[in-house]
């Protein structure tokens, strides 16, 4: 049988993968045999075997794959609502930045000056959001500007006026 990478399997058909393997060194075949018949390597056949004989069941269980939510986050969801308030309300020359607009630099900068964080160049704190499925800057509430918001003293992006200037003034 032909050797398949069962890295591009879905979650269910690695578990049945891992349930076969166990099943058939339960019966007495061999890790090469084994491995023939399923179609993965002799050494992933034997490493789940061994990972089973450690942990029983468990080992080869489905698990929850990928990063849980806010792991490994560096800014609270407070803080990146703060920053996501100063893109859209300021401009990078407005904070003595040497930028006309908003760049990746420009937002490690800002976060550096708010926080006192070195963010990693391939880090976007302000685009890590959950879903990944929504743009960073949308206002789920206002939207877009909406006509007569600025009379009532709420700008284009639902932000008081009151609230703005506490982040100018934080950032100043």
């Amino acid at each position: 049988m032909e050797k398949i990478d069962a890295r591009t399997l879905s979650p269910e058909a690695q578990h049945e993968i891992r349930k076969q393997v166990v099943r058939l060194r339960k019966q007495g075949l061999t890790n090469k045999m084994v491995a023939r018949g399923v179609g993965i390597s002799e050494s992933h056949a034997s490493t789940i075997w061994q990972s089973y004989k450690r942990e029983g069941s468990k080992a080869i269980s489905l698990g929850q794959r990928g990063r849980r939510p806010g792991e490994k986050r560096h800014l609270t969801r407070e803080q990146e609502a703060e920053v996501k308030r100063a893109l859209i309300d300021m401009t990078p020359d407005q904070l003595k930045f040497p930028f006309a607009l908003w760049t990746r630099d420009a937002v490690r900068m800002l976060i550096g000056r708010l926080y006192g964080l070195e963010m990693p160049i391939r880090t976007d704190a302000v685009h890590d959001v959950p879903g990944g499925d929504e743009h960073p800057f949308a206002d789920p509430v206002h939207g877009p500007a909406h006509p007569g918001c600025e009379a009532e003293g709420v700008s284009h992006s639902g932000q008081s006026e009151r609230s703005s200037q506490q982040t100018r003034q934080t950032l100043a």
